[in-house]
């Protein structure tokens, strides 16, 4: 019960610091490049459609199939498969 638990806790703390390094990352590539940090946008706003790497997270992507608002793309966080499909084309 307590290897379950400190394997929680380990789980908990690797996602927390994968978080804080993207926004590390994100905030160090609006500095360097601001042009090309508008260029692409955050988790949950609008993107356009078919093109995930109008999203700037490595592992977000452009969705448009969402019920409460028809004809309307946004970012959302996706599996595996976006993230080697956006290190190939992006």
């Amino acid at each position: 019960m307590k290897f379950v638990i400190v394997l929680c806790f380990l789980a908990v703390a690797y996602a927390a610091s994968v978080e804080e390094k993207e926004e590390a990352v994100a905030r160090s590539m609006e500095e360097a490049a601001p042009e090309q940090a508008r260029a692409c946008v955050g988790t949950k706003e609008i993107c356009t459609e078919g093109d995930d790497c109008s999203c700037c997270g490595e592992w977000d992507m452009c969705d448009c199939n969402n019920p409460n608002e028809p004809n309307v793309c946004r970012c959302k966080y996706a599996m595996i498969y976006t993230r080697v499909k956006k290190m190939a084309t992006c």
